[in-house]
């Protein structure tokens, strides 16, 4: 019977710990950033392609966001 309240005690004691874990993640984000990702590929056929992409990874939202490839 004891064996089942220490058993009962690590699963508490667990997701307390990833439950602070995500708090503190959740805590460090930035308002606003982006994560770009650029890709340049050559094809057989039509030349080359790049692809840009991005992804927003702050907690608010952007708008008014462009790409001058140059």
């Amino acid at each position: 019977m004891r064996r089942i309240y220490l058993y009962y005690s690590l699963v508490g004691v667990i997701f307390i710990a990833a439950l602070i874990f995500l708090i503190v993640k959740e805590q460090s984000r930035v308002p606003y950033a982006l994560e770009v990702d650029a890709t340049k590929d050559t094809t057989d056929i039509a030349g080359t392609y790049y692809r840009i992409r991005i992804n927003n990874i702050g907690f608010n939202s952007l708008s008014n966001i462009s790409v001058y490839l140059g």
